[in-house]
């Protein structure tokens, strides 16, 4: 209703319920208003089918319904005209409806890259439009922003969370040198990035590229009807003309009877049926995906799926639940879990990191609360320090703990053990003293697995794709 052929259609059903009600009152008024209702629903018809005679193709299927729906009225059936025009319109607009839902899906991606970024320029920072940036460009990105473009790092490392871009689960460090991808977000630090692709031609913007040329692509049916047709509508168009003329020239018929006739056979010749079957049937299943969360790009995916051997899954938020948990705690002697986890959540408190979140969420569950922390700083692509009581307490990387006192004995391996599961360790300890390790992963949700065994009961062959390591991924496919 929000689009003027939709509201074309509702006025027409109106029109015809409306004829239907004064038929059946007074019958000589009745046919008028199917006349109205018929030539108003055939109107824009009859215009595209103008428009593709004048562009060399004058045997459409919008031809034969314009004909179709002009030869019922001459011969007095203008309800069936009616009718008919009607439903090949709702066909059309089912359509659109569907197809403008999947493109909303897909504009939605736009939004992930922010509107402004800070170009430094002439020693100041100013703020403009990202969709102006140029390549070669500097911007400066604080933590918790939205990188504006596609770029490389030139100062400053963090961490750097794509997880809307490749599905990563947990932000990677990227230093000086490393490439960036708009839309991801900094986490930790201030970077400086030069540019190296205009809005344009950016990973996002290519993303939506490709999922809008593959929407273009048509259903094989609908296809098959429009090679059909082609040869379909001369015939029948051909064949009325025949009953027409042949009977009265060649046998001295009666001209007004094998003309009805002629216009009666165009008009059961119409293949209104078979136009509006495949594009209602779309429609039906992209509303009833987009029912269940599923983003469907056009007719061509939809007869597709029925010839699909496998099945492929994103890992981040699909198959798992997109946010790190603490799965193992590892204490050293004469420290409790209780204490591990305090210390670890003190340290933390305040972070937004995932990591940070998933041990301060293990502390509330717990009901411990966290002991105050003062002085916490971020040590870039290590992990984090902060004061809490009288000396400073980590939470940091194995690689780091090792080479500074922080690692209890035995526990190096069993942290290497744990990041052979896809798990991503961290070693907690205050000076001199190791409190021990925690392992977190993003985990699986609780019906994959289920899920996975009615897809290959089946006979359909799961396959999952991701962005992380091998390591977690081998693990959450285990």
């Amino acid at each position: 209703f929000q689009t003027a052929k939709g509201r074309l259609v509702i006025f027409t059903a109106f029109l015809l319920g409306a004829a239907w009600i004064i038929e059946y009152l007074a019958p000589e008024i009745g046919k008028w208003a199917f006349v109205a209702a018929c030539l108003i629903g055939v109107a824009p018809v009859a215009r595209r089918a103008f428009a593709a005679t004048r562009m060399g193709q004058p045997f459409t299927i919008e031809s034969l319904m314009t004909i179709a729906a002009a030869g019922a009225l001459l011969i007095g059936a203008a309800e069936e005209a009616a009718l008919v025009v009607f439903l090949f319109a709702v066909g059309e607009v089912l359509e659109g409806v569907a197809a403008n839902k999947a493109r909303d899906g897909i504009r939605a991606l736009a939004t992930l890259v922010p509107k402004t970024a800070l170009l430094e320029t002439e020693g100041r920072v100013v703020e403009i439009p990202a969709e102006t940036l140029e390549i070669g460009q500097t911007v400066l990105v604080r933590p918790g922003d939205r990188i504006p473009a596609d770029g490389e790092i030139i100062e400053g490392t963090s961490g750097i969370d794509e997880s809307p871009v490749t599905g990563e689960s947990v932000p990677r460090t990227r230093g000086p040198g490393a490439p960036v991808f708009a839309g991801s977000i900094n986490t930790e630090a201030a970077l400086r990035i030069r540019v190296t692709k205009e809005a344009a031609d950016n990973t996002i913007s290519r993303i939506i590229r490709l999922v809008e040329e593959a929407e273009e692509a048509r259903a094989p049916t609908e296809r098959f009807i429009d090679r059909f047709s082609r040869w379909y509508m001369p015939a029948i168009v051909l064949l009325a003309a025949l009953v027409i003329v042949v009977p009265p020239l060649a046998f001295g018929a009666d001209w007004d009877t094998w003309i009805y006739r002629g216009l009666a056979l165009l008009l059961i010749g119409c293949p209104c049926a078979l136009v509006i079957s495949v594009p209602a049937s779309i429609a039906s299943a992209l509303s009833s995906g987009a029912r269940r969360g599923m983003l469907m790009k056009g007719g061509a995916v939809i007869e597709t799926a029925a010839k699909v051997t496998h099945v492929t899954f994103d890992k981040t938020g699909t198959l798992t639940h997109g946010k790190p948990v603490v799965t193992d705690l590892l204490t050293a002697d004469g420290v409790s879990e209780a204490q591990l986890i305090a210390l670890a959540a003190g340290v933390e408190q305040g972070s937004g990191h995932p990591l940070a979140l998933a041990i301060l969420n293990r502390a509330r569950d717990a009901g411990i609360a966290p002991p105050l922390a003062q002085g916490a700083r971020a040590l870039a692509g290590r992990g984090v320090e902060a004061m809490v009581g009288e000396s400073l307490a980590w939470v940091a990387s194995p690689r780091h703990a090792a080479g500074n006192g922080g690692m209890a004995p035995g526990h190096q391996a069993r942290a290497e053990a744990l990041e052979a599961e896809g798990k991503t360790v961290v070693v907690v300890w205050r000076e001199g003293a190791p409190h021990g390790l925690i392992a977190m992963r993003d985990e699986p949700r609780a019906d994959t697995a289920e899920a996975m065994r009615q897809l290959r009961a089946m006979d359909l062959v799961p396959v999952m794709l991701t962005g992380d390591n091998a390591r977690t991924a081998a693990a959450i496919a285990g």
